[in-house]
Parts: C-alpha cells; structure tokens; sequence
C-alpha cells in the first residue's frame, strides 16, 4: 500500500487545516482569558477606589474628631496642672516615692 503524492499532499492537507482549528480555538481561548483577566483586576481596582471615595470623608471626620479630643484633653491636663490641690496631691506623692 503505497500512497501517491496527492494522496500524502491530501492526509497533510486535512492535519493542517486540524492543526489550524486547534491553533485558533487556544488563541480564542487565550484572548478571552486575557480580557476576564484584565476586567477582575479592573473591577478589584475600581472597587477600592470607590470604597475610598465613599469612606474617605468619615474618616476625615473621625480624624477631626479624634483631634479635638486630644485638644480637648490636652487643655484639661493643662488646667488642671494649674489648680493648687492638684499641685499638692503631686507634692504628697512624691514624698512617698523618695522614701
């Protein structure tokens, strides 16, 4: 059984033309995983930007907040370093802390 030029040229015809659909179907494949690929980080990106955006002035106003309080507690210690029975509660512990 031997087989004629044309009848190899055919065989090699019908691979070819196979190989070329498997070749085409990976590419196909490969450019739609590509393009899922690119919308999830697209959609992972735009997600934290826009949770910011949103979030972003309640954290100003809790940083604001936070401020004042320590504002707020900062000018009470200072009052009260100014009051004379705290001058001597602090004069009355530290004579117990030199002994």
């Amino acid at each position: 059984m031997t087989q004629t030029n044309q009848e190899k040229l055919d065989e090699m015809y019908e691979l070819i033309k196979e190989n070329n659909e498997i070749l085409s179907g990976l590419l196909r494949r490969e450019r739609i995983s590509n393009f899922f690929r690119i919308m999830y980080w697209l959609i992972i990106l735009g997600t934290i930007f826009g949770v910011y955006y949103y979030i972003q002035p309640i954290i100003q106003s809790l940083t604001f907040n936070l401020e004042s309080v320590q504002n707020g507690l900062n000018k009470l210690n200072q009052a009260s370093g100014n009051l004379p029975e705290v001058s001597r509660i602090k004069d009355f512990l530290n004579s117990f802390l030199k002994k």
